[in-house]
């Protein structure tokens, strides 16, 4: 942010603290690891279309533990629900 509009040395510092905390963070769920988890939700919850994209988000997100955006999931949960 900070380079787009603030000053180059509050930039600077903002990318020295991201480096810092990168190692400490989840790594990001890729989309093949999201659609696996969806088929899985699919199957466990016995989900047949756009009525039980809840019951399916639900699951997902409880596994995903900020591992991934919602609206990420969303996506992939409504092309595979039909909704």
């Amino acid at each position: 942010m900070f380079r787009a509009g603030g000053p180059p040395e509050s930039a600077e510092k903002e990318e020295g603290e991201a480096v810092l905390l990168d190692p400490y963070l989840p790594q990001a769920m890729t989309e093949d690891e999201l659609t696996t988890l969806v088929g899985e939700a699919i199957a466990a919850e016995s989900a047949e279309g756009p009525k039980d994209t809840g019951k399916v988000m639900s699951y997902v997100m409880a596994k995903v533990a900020g591992r991934a955006d919602g609206r990420a999931v969303s996506a992939i949960v409504k092309t595979r629900l039909g909704g």
